[in-house]
């Protein structure tokens, strides 16, 4: 059983807003997956949104939009946390 709830108010991952929860139950666990915008994934990542386009390229991105049009896009955090190794600054 999946449902999709609006978070308000809510901070989450490096104090960005989530924007929505997706809860999800099973026999066993309950596992909350959060989803951020495009631009609060910039904001966490301190790059520019097409930045964002290029490095989510490949990567699991849901797109509420209809087909050829501009709309929502949303990056689980799951993403957003294998986004986030991938682009860690090593300082030496």
């Amino acid at each position: 059983m999946e449902k999709v709830v609006n978070v308000v108010g809510h901070v989450a991952l490096g104090g960005v807003p989530a924007c929505q929860t997706k809860i999800s139950s099973t026999a066993s666990t309950r596992a909350i997956e959060r989803f951020y915008r495009i631009s609060e994934v910039a904001s966490v990542l301190r790059v520019s949104r097409p930045h964002v386009y290029n490095i989510l390229r490949g990567e699991f991105v849901i797109d509420l939009s209809r087909p050829g049009r501009r709309g929502i896009k949303l990056v689980p955090e799951s993403t957003l946390r294998r986004v986030l190794e991938r682009h860690k600054k090593r300082f030496r």
